[in-house]
């Protein structure tokens, strides 16, 4: 069994992008939006006012509005109900532990995303990348769930023992559906 030390950084994005994740570009935003906001209890019109400033720096400061505007990117090519799909492919409390972290920490960092950057909805003020995300989503959404699907059956044949099955028809379809997912996300590896 690998260690994390072992793990290298492109296949690591590469499968949170195709498990609809998309973890590398948001997951722990809306925990540091959260203790700027929130940091020792202030007072609602305290909390007002760092918003209030976190909006300031958004709008003037590119830098920040670049960390936020690919945060939300991500975020709306996220798709949880897929995500939950491959989740499902892990067994046991700890992975769906995980899940529940990781859950968690997409609504957080969606609430305080839009608390600063005044929106409604993510790509609010990207129309046209929302339009185009949007369109996309459906043939990505069948890929992946053609995905899941043999994904599981490739686990039940190794754990059975089926060398044919891993390395056979199966796997061939597997690759493509990343290739096909990477294309449509167009923001993988």
């Amino acid at each position: 069994m690998p260690d994390i030390e072992s793990l290298r950084a492109i296949p690591w994005v590469f499968a949170w992008s195709q498990a609809r994740a998309n973890l590398p570009g948001w997951y722990g935003l809306g925990t540091a939006l959260e203790a700027i906001t929130d940091r020792g209890g202030r007072a609602v019109v305290e909390h007002r006012a760092v918003v209030e400033h976190l909006a300031d720096l958004y709008r003037r400061w590119p830098f920040f509005a670049s960390v936020l505007d690919n945060a939300e990117l991500s975020l709306a090519k996220a798709d949880l109900a897929t995500f939950r799909r491959y989740a499902d492919l892990a067994k046991g409390p700890e992975a769906v532990a995980i899940r529940g972290l990781i859950e968690a920490e997409y609504a957080r960092s969606v609430r305080l995303l839009l608390l600063v950057t005044g929106r409604d909805r993510l790509l609010a003020g990207h129309p046209t990348l929302a339009r185009s995300t949007e369109l996309r989503a459906p043939y990505i959404d069948a890929l992946s769930a053609v995905q899941v699907e043999l994904l599981g059956r490739l686990r039940r044949a190794q754990a059975a023992g089926d060398d044919a099955a891993i390395t056979g028809p199966i796997r061939a379809v597997v690759g493509a559906t990343i290739n096909g997912i990477a294309a449509g996300l167009q923001n993988t590896g």
